[in-house]
């Protein structure tokens, strides 16, 4: 989601006090674990696969259609449930994804949970889900750490008992983040490569 300083002052501005300032901003989101990634993605497609050939199977019973049709038409079928799973796969990892903005201003972190739109309508807006607001003096140690997918990702995990949230950010934002850490450098972040 392409997003600019406007929106996300608009985003931050209910949670800043009255003289507050984003100074750095960075949208990340939260990493998959390697489970959740394979449900999303293989449990369409074998659902789908059986579901064409459970299809197929019944409909030569039924004789709507021959054996050798059923085979040419099972193939076609599989294929189009095949890429309906795939198409499903996406919109769950779409559905299900975290994503967060992170704000610094001189005073405090703020982490905003955020919804994406889906349509061209909401583009450009950003609605907050939740807010977690640290005062910079009693902020919980952050590790920061290249992330597992290649030098081109950074990854916040915040140790935090009440908040334990890990957020991933990517090539566009890797810049902003690693920023966001430099600045909270001395006050409880720690950065491991």
């Amino acid at each position: 989601m392409p997003m600019n300083d406007e929106t996300v002052k608009a985003a931050f501005g209910p949670h800043l006090n009255r003289e507050e300032k984003i100074a750095v901003w960075a949208f990340g989101s939260r990493p998959y674990g390697l489970p959740g990634l394979l449900l999303i993605m293989v449990g369409p497609l074998v659902m789908g696969g059986a579901l064409s050939v459970l299809g197929m199977i019944m409909l030569t019973r039924l004789g709507v259609v021959g054996e050798g049709v059923a085979s040419i038409g099972s193939t076609g079928l599989m294929f189009v449930v095949l890429f309906g799973g795939l198409f499903i796969s996406r919109l769950l990892i779409r559905v299900r994804q975290k994503n967060y903005l992170l704000g610094l201003t001189n005073e405090r972190l703020l982490v905003l949970r955020t919804k994406v739109p889906f349509t061209k309508k909401g583009h450009g807006s950003i609605t907050v889900k939740r807010a977690i607001v640290y005062e910079l003096r009693t902020l919980p140690s952050i590790d920061v750490s290249a992330g597992r997918s290649g030098p081109k990702t950074l990854t916040f995990r915040f140790n935090d008992p009440k908040n334990p949230i890990v957020v991933k950010f990517g090539d566009a934002q890797r810049e902003r983040a690693s920023e966001i850490s430099a600045r909270l450098s001395g006050k409880g972040c720690t950065a491991t490569a």
